[in-house]
């Protein structure tokens, strides 16, 4: 499952809202594999810049949106308390 706002009202940037891989499916290529088709049909819709968050004690979230060139731009508290860690990428320099 994967939800996309394409424009949060709070910064005006396109954010990945939700990236679930069932938990069976894990560690089996799917995620690069939808992380692949997202950013071709966000270059298609002209986004060059897209935010998420990750909880800050998501630590397998963390490795997995590193790995995909994700870098973390500042901490915030969301409306729980908790932690969240925002990450921010440009994919007109995305690394095969």
């Amino acid at each position: 499952m994967l939800k996309l706002l394409m424009e949060n009202p709070n910064d005006g940037y396109p954010w990945l809202g939700l990236l679930q891989i069932h938990k069976d499916a894990q560690g089996h290529g799917y995620g690069n594999e939808v992380m692949d088709l997202f950013y071709t049909v966000m270059q298609e819709r002209g986004v060059k810049t897209f935010r998420l968050g990750v909880i800050d004690v998501n630590e397998p979230g963390h490795r997995f949106w590193k790995r995909h060139g994700m870098i973390p731009i500042k901490s915030v508290t969301d409306k729980d308390g908790k932690e969240i860690i925002v990450y921010e990428k440009n994919i007109d320099f995305r690394v095969e």
